[in-house]
């Protein structure tokens, strides 16, 4: 393991996703790291969703030139993955609806690609609800789906200031340093 990249589409700043990819980065210290906010992305330069134009089933390449393309590209020259959003009711967010609906465009065999889920919410059956819908993209698309984080935060928890969750994100980080 040599080349991760983490991707978050919480649009909150300094929130509960940004606190825990943290944490699995620096227990990741060491390895090359990239880290990718759709949000911050979506402001500067255009993303879309899918067409479903199926022309990536003839020739296994999606066909939007797009500001979302540079970070499908990065996926595909990393060796884990990191994605992580915050839902407040079980939906994906725009961006990550957005970067789900590519990925399967792109990744249509199995790329031996590590991949962990973080997902932040208020109740932890919201956050099941994306975990699920994210997990199962990833592994249709060729990923190994090797740990997931939930963060329930009831509204009142913060993820930076919880010694457990982020000693748990640590140690998740610090397993790929022995990949």
């Amino acid at each position: 393991m040599s080349n991760i990249t983490a991707i978050t589409s919480s649009p909150g700043t300094n929130g509960n996703c940004e606190a825990i990819v943290n944490a699995l980065i620096d227990g990741a210290m060491g390895l090359s790291t990239n880290i990718i906010n759709l949000l911050h992305l979506d402001r500067l330069k255009f993303i879309t969703e899918c067409h479903q134009c199926a022309e990536c089933a003839a020739n296994n390449s999606c066909t939007i030139h797009d500001d979302l393309s540079d970070v499908l590209n990065t996926m595909e020259g990393s060796d884990c993955i990191i994605l992580s959003t915050a839902t407040e009711d079980g939906n994906l967010n725009q961006y990550m609806t957005a970067l789900m609906t590519r990925v399967k465009s792109v990744f249509t065999e199995d790329k031996n690609k590590m991949a962990f889920i973080v997902v932040t919410c208020p109740e932890e059956k919201y956050g099941i609800k994306a975990v699920s819908e994210i997990k199962s993209t990833l592994i249709d698309s060729g990923f190994n789906v090797d740990s997931i984080i939930i963060y329930a935060d009831n509204n009142t928890k913060i993820a930076k200031d919880d010694e457990y969750i982020l000693a748990k994100a640590k140690r998740i980080g610090l397993s790929l340093r022995n990949t």
